[in-house]
């Protein structure tokens, strides 16, 4: 309302735009006050980017041995040859969260307590303030070896360069913000940020 307010009597132009008409742009347009454009369908088809859902993995024979369903290594695998893949997922990092192997109990840092994560596939503990912990062992059981709990971006994209060989994976982060694409043929592992 206050841009519309504004654009009154200058030499501004109001552009509204977006995926669906809003309630407020239909009553806008309704009174006159805004005029319509409307892209032809197969403009709109050519610019928008396509999303493809795997829902049916029960009859995946992999789904017990691998963490990607193989329906949608089969996606990717067929999309990447159209142009850039884009896989979302939720956490940064290597491993941004261990446990002990033997009794599940957190992996955390004894000065302060906070969740240890492991920077590489050595899946070596290390305390986001204090570093690398050589000598951890589980206050539990007395362990010494940690699994994953979380998965992040770049062991994501690690586990996708496995499966998906001849295919180029790049990762882009908070840390690692990918500002271009390298090519067409990518598949780009990110975290929504």
């Amino acid at each position: 309302e206050v841009a519309a307010l504004r654009s009154v009597g200058s030499d501004v132009s109001l552009v509204i735009g977006g995926p669906a008409v809003t309630l407020e742009a239909a009553r806008m347009a309704s009174t006159g006050w805004l005029t319509p454009v409307e892209l032809p369908r197969p403009v709109l088809r050519a610019r928008m980017p396509r999303v493809q859902v795997a829902m049916d993995m029960v009859d995946d024979p992999a789904r017990t041995a691998s963490r990607i369903p193989s329906v949608s290594l089969d996606i990717l695998r067929a999309a990447v040859t159209e142009g850039p893949v884009l896989v979302s997922v939720p956490r940064a990092g290597y491993l941004p969260m261990l446990a002990c192997q033997s009794c599940r109990e957190p992996v955390v840092c004894r000065q302060c307590g906070r969740p240890m994560q492991a920077q590489g596939p050595d899946r070596r503990p290390t305390c986001r303030t204090h570093g690398a912990v050589t000598d951890w062992r589980c206050t539990v059981c007395g362990r010494d070896v940690v699994r994953a709990v979380v998965v992040g971006v770049r062991r994501t994209a690690e586990e996708y360069g496995r499966a998906l060989p001849g295919v180029r994976v790049i990762t882009s982060s908070g840390d690692e913000h990918l500002r271009a694409l390298p090519g067409s043929e990518v598949l780009v592992v990110a975290t929504p940020g």
